[in-house]
């Protein structure tokens, strides 16, 4: 009878399907703390019932070719991931990564994605007094490098608005110049914008002040 029942039982999981399921394929996550600039940042991954499986990261045309140049090592025991770049780099590319069964080319999960930069802008007024309505030229750089970038001077209006009135471009050396005109008698704020692109984030240079003066 137990033999009956224990064959009874295997036809049923045969032809049910009722066998134990099969482990589903890995699942690769990619993110980043959001956007950065200056300093290192951290490429931080999880997977789906993946501990112990390598890691490839790959940058630019290495996603498309599968040659990744970063070894990022091995999922922990949790199946997570994490390796930190160095400052430096202008990594505006694309960043992919990939589960391996130890050959890179095998590629048992993957995702892509960008980072984030933040711009940093530093800039100041040839003078900080000046004659009303008198040009001042304001010199400044931006980072990440970037040339040919369009920066806005803004000036902030008696209503509490900032509202742009110039702007200019980064050179070969990402340095940039604008004139300043303040246009009364009175101390003007100023700072320098850099507007968001893809991947980065807008963001302005500390404000400064320049005074006018009646001649």
């Amino acid at each position: 009878m137990r033999r009956a029942f224990v064959a009874l039982t295997l036809v049923l999981v045969t032809v049910l399907g009722l066998a134990a399921p099969a482990q589903a394929a890995p699942v690769i996550r990619l993110w980043n703390p959001g956007f950065f600039f200056p300093g290192d940042f951290v490429m931080q991954g999880v997977t789906v019932s993946a501990p112990g499986v390598p890691v490839a990261i790959g940058y630019g045309d290495e996603c498309a070719t599968g040659s990744g140049s970063y070894a990022a090592g091995h999922t922990d025991e949790r199946g997570d991931f994490r390796m930190t770049f160095p400052a430096g780099r202008d990594y505006t590319g694309e960043f992919c990564a990939w589960l391996t069964d130890g050959d890179p080319a095998a590629r048992l999960g993957e995702v892509r994605g960008h980072v984030g930069y933040y711009y940093v802008l530093q800039a100041a007024p040839a003078r900080r007094v000046v004659l009303a309505a008198t040009d001042v030229a304001v010199a400044g750089v931006l980072q990440p490098f970037q040339s040919g970038k369009e920066v806005l001077l803004q000036r902030l209006y008696r209503d509490g608005q900032w509202r742009t009135v110039n702007q200019g471009r980064t050179d070969t050396t990402a340095g940039f110049s604008v004139v300043a005109t303040p246009p009364t008698s009175g101390t003007h704020r100023y700072r320098v914008v850099a507007a968001e692109e893809p991947h980065r984030a807008t963001n302005h240079s500390p404000e400064f002040t320049i005074r006018s003066v009646e001649a």
